[in-house]
Formats: C-alpha cells, sequence, structure tokens
C-alpha cells in the first residue's frame, strides 16, 4: 500500500484497518514530524526571524514607501508559514490535545489577528485593527512553545505568582502603616508653611 510506505509503516491493509485508521495514521506521523527537535527549531527560528524584522521595522519608523512594501510581503510571508504550522499542529494533534493546551488558544489568536491584518493590507478596513496589530508583537512568545527550557521558565514564573502576590500584599501592608504612622506623627508640620 502507497500509504503504509509513505509513512514508513512496515503493515499490511488488514493490519492498519485492525489498528488504526489511514487518518490515525497520518495524524501519528504529523506528531511524531512536529513534536523532532528540528521541527521546532525551525519553527523557533522563524519566529525569531519574524521579532527581528518588528524591531527593524519599528526602528526604521517612519518608513518609506518601498520599506512598507517589503514589510507587507515578509508581514503575508510569515503569516502564511505560521498559519500553515498552527493547520499542522492542529490536524497532527487533533481535538483534545490540542484544545487543551492553552498555548495553542494563544497561537490561535496571533494567528487570527495576523490573518485579519492581512486583510486590511488588501485595502479593507477593519475598525479597532491597529490596536490588535500589536499582538503581533507576541509572536515571540511562542517561543515558550516550541522550547522546553523556556517553557519550563515560564511554568515555573507562573507558579511564583501566588507567592509573589502574598509578598506584595505584605509590602503594601507594611507600608500603609509607615504611611499612617508618618500621618499622624508627621501631620501638623504640613499645615502650617
Amino acid at each position: 500500500d502507497a500509504l503504509a510506505s509513505l509513512l514508513g509503516a512496515e503493515c499490511d491493509e488488514s493490519d492498519m484497518n485492525q489498528h488504526a485508521t489511514r487518518w490515525e495514521l497520518i495524524r501519528h506521523k504529523l506528531r511524531h514530524t512536529y513534536a523532532t527537535t528540528t521541527c521546532q527549531v525551525v519553527v523557533a527560528f522563524v519566529i525569531l526571524l519574524n521579532f527581528v524584522q518588528e524591531i527593524v521595522l519599528k526602528q526604521l519608523n517612519p518608513v518609506s514607501e518601498d520599506v512598507d512594501k517589503i514589510a507587507e510581503v515578509l508581514e503575508a510571508v510569515f503569516t502564511i508559514f505560521f498559519t500553515f504550522e498552527l493547520i499542522f499542529n492542529a490536524t497532527a494533534n487533533w481535538f483534545k490535545p490540542f484544545r487543551r493546551d492553552p498555548w495553542n488558544w494563544f497561537d490561535v489568536v496571533v494567528i487570527a489577528v495576523s490573518l485579519a491584518s492581512l486583510l486590511e493590507f488588501s485595502g479593507d478596513r477593519l475598525p479597532g485593527l491597529t490596536i490588535l496589530r500589536l499582538l503581533r508583537g507576541m509572536r515571540i512568545v511562542r517561543l515558550f512553545t516550541r522550547l522546553k527550557s523556556l517553557r519550563k521558565i515560564i511554568d515555573a514564573l507562573y507558579q511564583a505568582v501566588p507567592a509573589m502576590l502574598n509578598a506584595f500584599a505584605l509590602v503594601v501592608i507594611v507600608l500603609a502603616i509607615y504611611s499612617i504612622m508618618a500621618v499622624e506623627f508627621f501631620g501638623i508640620l504640613g499645615m502650617h508653611p
């Protein structure tokens, strides 16, 4: 079977029907390919390229018409790449694994804003899109989903937030006590010039 040889499976048609459907075999192969270090590094590299492009454009502000045209083309290329990457991820991890990961939802929002931004480049003006276009700069955050070491750092920071909030509350209480004491002790000085 051509599909079995394409997927690298060494089984015949009856084995494929017994153990998995063709769709499941394709998804398994896509999931394996998507999870490889090479694939994740390539995606991370493209994310970094996009981030550098955004930085350069902000430094060249105001841009000339030529730079603006190049920026539109690059933005379209990056958006198309990230859209295909999202489709690849969604297909490989369909449905529950993809839906349960909050980083995938973040990717969906960023890609949706980027696609809406492409509509604006084509001439259709969408209200409020200039504010949402700022989310395109958040693509760099997608690196946290690609590189496990960065993801561990973000997860650790996320777990540290409750303790940091407790420490912040303690500092606010101490500052409030000292503020009340300062007003009580030195409030009279402020009334007489």
